[in-house]
């Protein structure tokens, strides 16, 4: 078998030793939370555990490695550390993976300058997704919280990194994609739509670190259909921009009429300082406690 990297930096063969390598990560984890400026990076949590404890105790290294062992996840990931996602709660953020305690947030954003940018940009988009949309497959996530309907989505930068081909097929969407902070340490950047009798049960993401915007690409005239983030309920606009914490629990309702497509852009959320964000960038972080990778792509 072929050595394979990943966008994350590891390379995943046969033997290797993943819990050693998984120990280097937490000794790199550790260094850049003991030097970031940043007091509250300090109490960043994975799967509900403190992450500054775990990257500093080798026992508690060695409990994951020895106990939690792997677990396949939808992205095609093996992965140490997994636990059951917290109960959803109104009014405050549940992410399932990453959570930074105490950062100033709020279930819907005000418009604003990305989300300019990515309006003035719908016609190219589109026009590319046109061009992809055959590549549609069902979100990795849909066995999990898709109840009826359909939820097709076509993965352009994921937990594995880059659709194959990306640049070369949606080159004014990367290049947009290029210019804007986009969360890809802890985000996503993909394609969905829905179908009339589509329902997304209520989830939260997996982090608080990022703000995730839907522009509307297509939405008919006769589609009922609507984003419900911690108990308020909007519509999409075809060619306007929704800013919202996926942190917060939120669902879809598609209860009628024509197909809606958007794109999905993850950003870092504003809350954090730059120099927080300049941590968080540290390759480390994607791959931390992940064992190997079968990556999700398209065809």
């Amino acid at each position: 078998m072929a050595e394979e990297t990943s966008r994350q930096g590891r390379a995943t063969v046969p033997g290797q030793d993943w819990a050693d390598a998984f120990r280097a990560d937490c000794a790199r984890v550790a260094d850049l939370l003991e030097t970031s400026a940043s007091a509250r990076l300090r109490l960043l949590r994975w799967f509900g555990r403190p992450l500054a404890e775990i990257a500093v105790s080798r026992a508690l290294q060695d409990d994951l490695i020895a106990s939690a062992g792997p677990r396949h996840d939808a992205h095609g990931f093996d992965r140490l550390g997994w636990r059951p996602s917290p109960p959803l709660r109104e009014g405050t953020v549940t992410p399932s993976v990453w959570h930074l305690p105490d950062l100033p947030t709020q279930p819907w954003f005000l418009p604003d300058a990305l989300d300019r940018r990515l309006e003035a940009a719908h016609a190219s988009i589109l026009a590319e997704f046109t061009s992809v949309s055959a590549a549609l497959r069902p979100h990795p996530d849909s066995e999990e919280i898709v109840t009826r309907g359909a939820w097709p989505a076509l993965i352009v930068i994921g937990a594995g990194g880059e659709m194959p081909e990306a640049r070369r097929r949606l080159p004014e969407l990367m290049s947009l994609v290029d210019a804007l902070p986009v969360c890809g340490n802890f985000g996503f950047v993909f394609f969905a739509g829905t179908v009339a009798g589509t329902q997304i049960a209520a989830h939260s993401g997996s982090t608080n670190l990022r703000v995730r915007r839907h522009l509307a690409l297509r939405v008919a005239d006769d589609t009922d259909a609507a984003m419900v983030v911690d108990g308020e309920a909007r519509p999409w606009v075809e060619g306007r921009c929704m800013a919202f914490d996926d942190a917060f629990a939120h669902s879809v309702e598609h209860r009628s009429g024509g197909d809606r497509i958007i794109l999905s852009v993850d950003t870092w959320h504003p809350s954090l300082s730059e120099a927080e964000v300049a941590v968080l960038s540290d390759p480390v972080f994607p791959r931390f406690g992940k064992i190997a990778q079968t990556p999700v792509a398209p065809d």
